[in-house]
């Protein structure tokens, strides 16, 4: 009995030992598991990070070589003309013969002094260049909507100077032209529900435009300039106008953020080719977010590419930029947009600070709130401020005898940081210096002020 008991004891024993054993084993093989885990995350992580941090690294340089000697376009091979290949010149071309289409239908376009616009007693005889311009080329803006706010704002300021809109989006507004969609995608942006609105359109407008202008609320658009630089192309053919972007997969197109236009033949190839039929064509449509983006831009973008039609180079001839994706002050200064911002990567022209950032003829600016708009109509449109013709009848804003302050070209922090501390070291030491000051100033030569641009007509030359 004692040994049965003690060859128990043994056995148990022993198997206690292989359990434990077994038990042991396993957790080595997970420990091992795990650091192999470890070590995987590990150069996975160190991957990732090196493609941020080289990302990040080109956007710091390109924004910091804006405001340097050394120009960020040879780093990147952009001033070469590698990103000239990408796009079409024929906007360059064409916009650049404007008044030589003038001189060929026998007119031209003489200046003549803003008082004489707003308080000339013969303003009815004057045919304005915008006005004829307007009643020549006729535009047609699809506005999509995202708010009541914006798109009342929208309604009232600049989408009144085309000659048709139309705006779509997805709740109830009883003011028109406004049509309601229903979003294919749960997104206004999506090419199957942007595929809804153009087909609305389509059947709304027949064939009376010329160019089609497409924006989202948030955009303000100056349709003079807008005329003014496409009047001289033939809007039969196949024109596809904005800001161009490129993509890592999607490649160069122009997006929406900043406005596309697209003349009559780009728009008679949509509806025939792509965007055609009724509302179940939308719901067929063949959408691959990760092939597509999942707008519509970047949809049509592609669809353009496989029919040999490609964004235009939008620069005017200073290399001023026509539509913008932020504010003006943005733009004038780029330290405001985030280094982490899209914009930096993706934007394929080469970006200019300072008031070299925008062309005089800008078309599009994108960030407004509905009251911002209001304010920007009422100061491209309503307000009157003249300071070169001052002597017609005694009317309008004489200039003042000093020279006027200049803005620095170039608003970068380091300058706005001298402007605001000169300024408050003058204002400190202002009353010990007034008298010697004003000696200086009154014997200081005049300058005659900066001259303004003035409003234009448009005349025959025979009887010039």
């Amino acid at each position: 009995m004692c040994n049965q008991h003690i060859n128990s004891g043994i056995n148990k024993w022993s198997m206690a030992m292989f359990v434990g054993r077994k038990a042991n084993s396993y957790s080595i093989l997970a420990m091992r598991i795990w650091k192999l885990f470890l070590i995987l995350c590990s150069v996975i992580s160190g991957i990732l990070f090196a493609i941020v941090w080289c990302n990040y690294e080109q956007t710091v340089m390109r924004i910091t070589s804006m405001h340097s000697p050394l120009s960020m376009v040879n780093h990147f091979e952009v001033g070469n003309g590698n990103w000239r290949s990408k796009l079409d010149d024929h906007l360059q071309q064409n916009s650049m013969s404007y008044n030589k289409w003038l001189a060929s239908l026998s007119l031209e376009s003489v200046p003549i002094p803003n008082e004489l616009v707003s308080y000339g007693k013969n303003r009815s005889s004057l045919k304005l260049e915008s006005e004829w311009l307007a009643n020549r080329t006729r535009i047609l803006c699809l506005v999509l909507a995202t708010t009541r706010s914006r798109i009342r704002a929208v309604n009232h300021t600049w989408t009144r100077h085309c000659n048709e809109r139309h705006f779509y989006g997805g709740f109830h507004e009883k003011q028109a032209p406004y049509v309601k969609i229903k979003f294919l995608d749960d997104s206004l942006l999506s090419p199957r529900t942007f595929c809804l609105a153009f087909i609305d359109l389509m059947a709304r407008v027949k064939h009376d435009y010329d160019w089609l202008l497409i924006t989202t609320d948030q955009t303000y658009a100056i349709v003079e300039n807008l005329r003014y630089l496409v009047t001289p192309l033939n809007p039969r053919e196949r024109f596809y106008i904005g800001r161009p972007v490129q993509h890592y997969f999607l490649g160069v197109y122009n997006s929406f953020d900043s406005g596309i236009v697209l003349s009559r033949g780009s728009v008679d190839l949509l509806a025939n080719t792509l965007f055609m039929g009724n509302h179940t064509t939308c719901i067929n449509l063949p959408t691959n977010g990760l092939v597509y983006g999942g707008q519509f831009d970047s949809y049509i973008g592609m669809f353009f590419a496989s029919h040999s039609v490609r964004p235009e180079n939008s620069y005017d001839q200073s290399s001023g930029t026509r539509f913008h994706p932020f504010m003006p002050e943005k733009h004038l200064n780029p330290q405001l947009i985030s280094v982490f911002d899209t914009f930096w990567m993706s934007n394929l022209l080469p970006v200019n600070s300072g008031f070299r950032c925008c062309s005089d003829h800008a078309i599009t600016f994108t960030g407004f709130s509905s009251v911002t708009m209001y304010f920007i109509e009422y100061l491209l449109y309503h307000l009157a401020a003249f300071s070169k013709f001052d002597s017609i009848d005694g009317l309008g804003n004489h200039p003042p005898p000093y020279l006027a302050y200049r803005v620095p070209s170039d608003l970068d922090g380091t300058t706005i940081m001298s402007m605001t501390t000169t300024n408050t070291h003058h204002n400190i030491h202002h009353h010990h210096h007034h008298h010697r000051k004003r000696k200086r100033t009154k014997h200081r030569k005049k300058k005659p002020p900066n001259e303004d641009e003035s409003s234009s007509f448009i005349k025959n030359k025979d009887f010039s």
